[in-house]
């Protein structure tokens, strides 16, 4: 039987080996950090387009908001009046839903008149007990805040009255 002495190619091969695994895990580890550093590039390159669109969109908001700033500067009248008008067509709106349901008997609106900040009212009714009784209960009432009479003429067998409404505000 021979006899191999196999000790100095078991030795090399291990050496081998050994050189072969570190040289792998460096590669890994150096590709590792490319990719990441490549990761990381791309990443900081959408986050600055990303801030640079941030910094855009904030000059046109302060922009659109100085814009704003300055018609409210320059028709500050003009918007108060809009927005009075506004209210005044939603108080009609509900004075005209309110006076369509209405069934009194012993009145009757002949004419409404609107002027400046006021409602004239005009109309007929049988005695002057049933106006007065007609403006205690008026539900409509509440939406004015002072109600003067300005006329009371009586012609057998109707009374004719007018009275001037200023609508809250």
């Amino acid at each position: 039987m021979v006899v191999f002495n196999l000790l100095p190619w078991r030795h090399h091969q291990k050496r081998y080996q050994t050189n072969l695994l570190l040289s792998l895990s460096i590669i890994a580890c150096l590709l590792a950090m490319i990719l990441s550093y490549f990761a990381h590039w791309m990443i900081q390159k959408q986050v600055h387009a990303l801030s640079i669109k941030e910094k855009k969109a904030q000059a046109v908001i302060k922009n659109f908001h100085l814009q704003q700033k300055t018609r409210q500067e320059k028709y500050p009248p003009v918007l108060t009046l809009v927005k009075e008008i506004q209210q005044q067509q939603r108080n009609l709106q509900i004075l005209f839903a309110q006076l369509s349901k209405e069934n009194d008997d012993n009145i009757c609106f002949t004419e409404l008149t609107y002027q400046k900040d006021n409602i004239i009212f005009s109309g007929n009714a049988y005695s002057i007990y049933d106006f007065t009784l007609f403006l205690e209960k008026w539900p409509l009432a509440l939406l004015f805040d002072e109600i003067k009479i300005k006329k009371i003429i009586t012609e057998f067998p109707i009374v004719k009255f007018q009275f001037t409404a200023i609508p809250k505000k």
